[in-house]
């Protein structure tokens, strides 16, 4: 029965020893931190190709992109940077990983996805709320049905 709750328990309540201890753990663990960094890079890839029309040519790279466009603050990029090259690790050189490390980004550095969507949400609605208000300037300058000079056209606002 201990053995079962054990698996209940989130790794941050677990010492460093109970969770190398376990080692179904640890690879879930590891695969767990593998998608969550891929989901992270997906939504990079995707906006970097809509705002810059480009695709990185590494994961590095991209999270640079999106610092320099404003939508990332340097020292996240930076931080997100090093989470996706220790997914290159877990996918490439899995032998070669310290199992601690694993531990250690669990309990320390998780939170920087969250802080990844907050600034990209944040970011995104920003830029909505900036569309939108092009479009109203625009209907009230140029008559409905003509287009518009910024390529928003007339009617109905875009959504956002």
């Amino acid at each position: 029965m201990r053995q079962a709750l054990s698996r209940l328990t989130p790794v941050t309540e677990l010492t460093m020893e109970e969770f190398l201890a376990d080692e179904q753990r640890v690879a879930a663990s590891k695969y767990y931190l593998i998608v969550a960094t891929e989901a992270a890079i997906d939504i990079c890839n995707h906006l970097v190709a809509r705002l810059t029309g480009r695709a990185p040519n590494s994961y590095a790279e991209c999270f640079n992109i999106l610092s320099g466009e404003h939508f990332l603050s340097p020292p996240l990029a930076e931080r997100l940077i090093q989470m996706a090259k220790f997914r290159n690790l877990l996918i490439h050189r899995y032998v070669d990983i310290d199992d601690s490390k694993v531990y250690h980004i669990i309990c320390n550095n998780l939170d920087d996805l969250e802080l990844y969507l907050a600034e990209i949400a944040a970011m995104v609605k920003m830029r909505a709320l900036t569309i939108r208000k092009e479009w109203f300037y625009a209907q009230s300058i140029f008559p409905a049905g003509k287009g518009t000079p910024t390529g928003l056209p007339a009617g109905r606002p875009p959504a956002g």
